[in-house]
């Protein structure tokens, strides 16, 4: 099977890789993209921008994010204002065919996506977040959180998934085949679910927690924070990766696969970096911080 391409969170862009990366985020007050290492402002008519999502489809670039606390997206730059925006966030896109589904919060604390710009509603028993969105075929999966519970939504029906803590919170969810994997916190805990199954991954701290997850043939890779290292697990065995030093703390906070390569990007201290294949790069910021919301690594062209 192939590498599946992964959204993920980076900090600017400064790099030689073996594929074309394409990253979204935030650069001082502005929601930016770079495409293989070019910086591109997006345009905003308030003070302040973040893009938190970035999808590909052919030649266009699809990103998300918000523009002041208003909820919008951006079609290769032209910006789009989402309805039932206000004080909500958006935390994953897709685009499969012609659909664009984006996913999120509304200002009235309810779970919600968009298909192709309609705004829908999650059932949920009260305040609720979605956090990941992956398409599969004719299926729409939402992860995130309900009252406590990690939970997922096929085509809008919810399932609560298993915990032992008193709370618990999906992050990430990909699909492969028929298979669901899930990964986030239960307590104390980084936790994945495949098929609702729940597995707690080995840690060295007092506590940790899974941010991303990728799947490439039957090896799967998680990245998150374990106290206070950045850190990653493949098929469930743990990995601490080099820190700059000098920084505080560390997280890695998201990850794509392509082919051999492992791209795992996060936070160290006060900057922006990823990994490659376990060897840091401290990424460009042009203010005191930047952050990136995504990371899509596109096919080579011939």
């Amino acid at each position: 099977m192939a590498a599946l391409l992964f959204i993920a969170l980076v900090c600017g862009f400064s790099f030689a890789q073996t594929s074309p990366v394409c990253i979204a985020g935030r650069d001082g007050d502005d929601a930016a993209y770079w495409l293989n290492g070019q910086r591109t402002v997006l345009p905003k008519a308030r003070g302040d921008a973040m893009a938190y999502a970035i999808a590909l489809s052919g030649e266009n670039i699809y990103i998300a994010g918000r523009d002041g606390w208003i909820l919008v997206y951006w079609l290769n730059g032209q910006r789009i204002e989402l309805p039932g925006a206000g004080s909500g966030w958006i935390s994953a896109m897709t685009v499969s065919g012609s659909d664009v589904y984006i996913t999120g919060i509304d200002d009235d604390n309810n779970a919600v996506y968009w298909l192709n710009g309609r705004r829908m509603v999650l059932p949920s028993s009260g305040r609720a977040q979605t956090l990941a969105l992956a398409v599969s075929g004719p299926d729409v999966y939402i992860a995130g959180e309900d009252g406590g519970n990690a939970v997922y939504w096929l085509n809008g029906e919810r399932t609560i998934l298993p915990k032992a803590g008193s709370s618990a919170l999906a992050h990430t969810i990909a699909v492969s085949g028929s298979n669901v994997y899930i990964a986030g916190e239960d307590g104390d805990d980084a936790v994945y679910w495949l098929n609702g199954q729940r597995t707690v991954l080995p840690k060295a701290g007092s506590s940790a927690l899974a941010y991303a997850i990728a799947v490439s043939g039957s090896d799967v890779y998680i990245t998150g924070i374990d106290d206070d290292n950045a850190v990653y697990w493949l098929n469930g065995r743990r990995m601490v990766l080099p820190q700059s030093g000098g920084f505080p703390r560390a997280y890695g906070i998201a990850i794509a696969v392509s082919g051999p390569d492992v791209y795992i990007a996060g936070e160290d201290g006060d900057n922006a970096v990823y990994w490659l294949n376990g060897q840091q790069t401290i990424l460009p910021k042009s203010a005191y911080s930047a952050c990136a919301s995504a990371i899509m690594v596109m096919p080579q062209t011939k």
